[in-house]
């Protein structure tokens, strides 16, 4: 799907979303209001959370998107998700990258998984940029 995405809607050659579906995923549908950090209410399955990877971001239809890219290597317009047993992703359509983190513990926001995932970031950059 993540590829699907990358390609604004085709996989394979099938049409899958049409192109507008995709440019609505890709577009603030919060306008101004930021998406930030959140507190946790129940540290048994989050810690608190940071939905911007350290960089401003915004909603889109079904993802935070990171308008100014992130320091960790994702170009401005890209898009992200995080799942509640570690389990990320990210698409930067201006690279065609997308990248696949999972693991499974909790709590949420791991501190060790969150890094790891950083780190892997940085690496498929840096291997991109080479």
């Amino acid at each position: 799907m993540l590829q699907c995405l990358i390609n604004v809607g085709e996989l394979e050659g099938n049409r899958i979303l049409s192109e507008k579906t995709v440019e609505m995923m890709f577009t603030s549908q919060t306008r101004n209001l930021p998406v930030g950090s959140a507190e946790s209410q129940d540290p048994v399955l989050t810690n608190d959370i940071d939905m911007g990877s350290g960089s401003e971001a915004k909603f889109g239809l079904g993802l935070p998107l990171h308008p100014g890219g992130t320091k960790h290597g994702r170009n401005p317009h890209s898009a992200s998700w995080g799942g509640l047993f570690n389990t990320y992703h990210w698409i930067d359509r201006e690279a065609e990258l997308f990248g696949i983190f999972a693991k499974q513990v909790c709590p949420f926001f791991d501190l060790s998984a969150v890094e790891t995932l950083h780190a892997f970031e940085s690496a498929a950059y840096a291997g991109v940029a080479e």
